[in-house]
């Protein structure tokens, strides 16, 4: 299944990282085959940080335009 998140949506995280935009998307590296489906979602983020997330610790604030 493909990840619910796409290349320029806006995304939530945590009170600190509360809006950001998706960069990329890849399949998460570190788990088992059984925990399939994990994604991990690089996020620019309105403090300026960038950084990987998994995907199922994100929320959708908006989806992309495209």
């Amino acid at each position: 299944m493909p990840s619910r998140f796409q290349v320029g949506d806006l995304v939530s995280f945590d009170f600190s990282h509360a809006l950001g935009i998706v960069l990329a998307i890849k399949e998460a590296e570190d788990f088992t085959e059984f925990e399939n489906d994990i994604y991990d979602v690089w996020v620019c983020w309105s403090d300026g940080e960038i950084f990987w997330c998994l995907d199922f610790t994100l929320q959708h604030v908006s989806p992309s335009l495209n």
